[in-house]
């Protein structure tokens, strides 16, 4: 309906006719993970019937024939995403302004809130002590850790990822701890 195809038109229709140029390869790896593993999700754009793009999430489930191989039947849910990509682009805008005028140097969590078409800023932290350990989960490095080791030692850096870097005592390759300024008093 959001595409404004009618039953008719869209069991008509080839899936290719829906994709746009440049979205076939990703359309087309999303359907064999959809074939391998039984379902599948994947956010693309479909061409709707007036010829515009309309952002989708398309959730799928697959029945495939167990003895013989291969697809028996399909079924997808497709939701039209225009207007959380619209948002999510604000809230991305947004964000960058704060950081500019905040003059923030790393991260920073912001928590907004979205009524209508109106946005509020709830609150901005600098220190981002609530996101670092899930952008921490999401990357998988330790990253408070490392910025506590990084505070006390001098890193040569380098082009590997950290965790190569990492020696089996935790402390990173190439890292030089600084004398201790009670060290210097005392000796």
């Amino acid at each position: 309906d959001k595409l404004g195809y009618s039953l008719d038109d869209m069991l008509g229709l080839k899936l290719w006719e829906l994709v746009p140029r440049g979205q076939e390869s990703r359309v087309l790896h999303y359907l064999e993970r959809l074939v391998a593993q039984g379902q599948g999700s994947i956010e693309t754009v479909l061409v709707a019937k007036d010829g515009r793009p309309v952002d989708v999430e398309i959730h799928a489930t697959a029945l495939l024939d167990q003895v013989r191989g291969g697809l028996i039947h399909s079924r997808a849910f497709v939701r039209d995403v225009t207007e959380r990509r619209r948002l999510e682009q604000e809230l991305r805008r947004q964000t960058i302004l704060m950081a500019k005028a905040l003059d923030v140097v790393g991260l920073m969590n912001v928590q907004f809130a979205i009524q209508g078409d109106t946005v509020y800023v709830l609150e901005v932290n600098p220190r981002a002590s609530r996101t670092v350990p899930f952008v921490a989960k999401v990357i998988g490095e330790p990253i408070a850790k490392i910025a506590s080791r990084i505070c006390g030692s001098a890193v040569i850096f380098s082009s590997e990822p950290v965790s190569a870097r990492t020696t089996s005592g935790g402390v990173l390759a190439g890292a030089t701890r600084p004398a201790s300024p009670l060290a210097e008093k005392s000796g």
